[in-house]
């Protein structure tokens, strides 16, 4: 019998599958590892922190490194020291029984409209000057100092700098074209946010108890994080964005309040800001008026 080949179709070897459904396979497992490797590296930072001690921190990391590094402008000296007056007397129980370097829990007001507070690795704490003079009453200070404490002591930003390295190294070493490509970056952005709801929550927390410490009640405990929706982050360049460093404001606002409600702490006469703007007009017209 004379064996008679079968005349090709044409589609022999071939994928019954589209190319682009391949790439896109391909391309999906590639970001798929990629997100998985940053996170279990962002795990192994989160679980490293804990051995660096504060002292190397703060000799690494300190005020210096930090405010060559924002560009943050000229430190304002008065206002500064009144600043740096409140968080040395929150933390004077904290220093005492802790092995803190003399250099953490340093504060310091910068000259920027914007208005934010953020805390960085080596223990310091940046206020503007936007938000000293938007700060209705010292309560209000002292809240949100605490919470910018509370993710020192936590080391927050430690260890949000150690995940910041990784993206940075994960982002250099795939190359310009897989680094340029929208894909990559918002999936990579899943895992580096800024600080997680669970982080502030916590120092939230930490930021209450040093209220409720200093003045026995509860008010001005939300203010701040009232007026966030009505902040236009985008102009300030200095810090990061107050939307992307102190996210959930509405939740966290319900939260406290019935933390404060349950404990009946919430009613109370807060202390006025003396820097506070409406204050200072205040005081010229007073002036003037002489």
């Amino acid at each position: 019998m004379k064996f008679v080949p079968k005349e090709s179709d044409g589609e022999i070897n071939l994928s019954q599958q589209s190319s682009l459904k391949d790439l896109l396979t391909l391309a999906g497992g590639f970001l798929g590892i990629l997100l998985g490797l940053y996170l279990l590296l962002g795990l192994v930072v989160d679980y490293g922190v804990h051995y660096v001690s504060p002292s190397t921190e703060a000799r690494l990391l300190g005020g210096e490194y930090w405010a060559k590094a924002l560009g943050s402008g000229e430190i304002l000296d008065a206002e500064t020291e009144y600043v740096q007056g409140l968080v040395d007397e929150m933390v004077r129980d904290l220093r005492e029984e802790g092995d803190y370097p003399e250099t953490w829990f340093t504060a310091r007001v910068v000259e920027n409209s914007m208005e934010n507070a953020f805390a960085t690795a080596g223990g310091q704490i940046f206020v503007t000057s936007g938000f000293l003079k938007s700060a209705q009453s010292e309560n209000e200070l002292v809240m949100v100092l605490g919470h910018e404490i509370g993710h020192i002591l936590h080391r927050d930003p430690l260890r949000l700098m150690g995940r910041g390295l990784i993206f940075a190294l994960i982002h250099l070493v795939v190359g310009d074209r897989v680094r340029e490509s929208g894909v990559f970056s918002t999936t990579l952005e899943l895992g580096h946010s800024g600080y997680s709801r669970k982080q502030e929550f916590s120092a939230d927390e930490v930021g209450l108890d040093f209220l409720l410490e200093k003045y026995g009640h509860g008010a001005g405990a939300t203010e701040f994080f009232e007026r966030i929706d009505d902040i236009d982050g985008s102009s300030g360049g200095f810090g990061s964005d107050i939307r992307s460093t102190h996210p959930d404001s509405g939740r966290r606002v319900k939260v406290i309040n019935e933390v404060l409600e349950e404990r009946g702490l919430k009613k109370g006469q807060p202390v006025k800001n003396s820097f506070a703007e409406d204050e200072r007009m205040d005081k010229k017209k007073k002036a003037h008026s002489h």
